[in-house]
């Protein structure tokens, strides 16, 4: 049975924290602010430089230097990106994914590139948190200092 708390959150710095027990699923937001198409998208942590947690080309996930740890792990919330969503569900928590998430896409129509990260800034930047407790705690981020009262779950 699901019991439902409520927690304080301070808000502010244009970042989203997500802390999340581990096992458990969860999805990191990613949304873009323009209709144009999607050509690339790319979820990486700023700590693994060689790899990337997802990347998507050419209409579907390309794994090619995709981080070991993440392998049948992760997947797009809705894999027709529709309306611009680019929000990533990571499975089966573990400790080793505590750490900051970056969501980043190329949305031009002229001629592809084909590398394998994406230089632009990210759109969306996520820090995970991973916690034995079995509540689950998204703290919303944005420029202008706020306190928000959340629900949270309690499993």
């Amino acid at each position: 049975m699901e019991e439902a708390s409520q927690l304080l959150v301070q808000v502010r710095d244009d970042r989203l924290t997500i802390v999340a027990h581990r096992e458990q699923d969860v999805t990191l937001p990613c949304q873009t602010r323009s209709g144009a198409a999607i050509i690339a998208a790319e979820w990486s942590r700023p700590d693994q430089e060689s790899h990337y947690v997802f990347f998507y080309r050419d209409d579907q996930a390309d794994k090619t230097h995709q981080h070991p740890s993440f392998e049948n792990r992760v997947e797009l919330a809705d894999g027709r990106m529709k309306d611009g969503n680019l929000s990533l569900i990571l499975r089966d928590v573990r400790r080793s994914d505590h750490g900051t998430y970056e969501c980043r896409v190329k949305q031009e129509t002229a001629a592809r590139r084909k590398r394998a990260f994406i230089s632009a800034e990210p759109i969306s930047i996520v820090d995970l948190r991973v916690t034995e407790s079995h509540h689950v705690m998204i703290v919303q981020m944005t420029r202008q200092p706020q306190v928000k009262l959340v629900n949270t779950l309690r499993k």
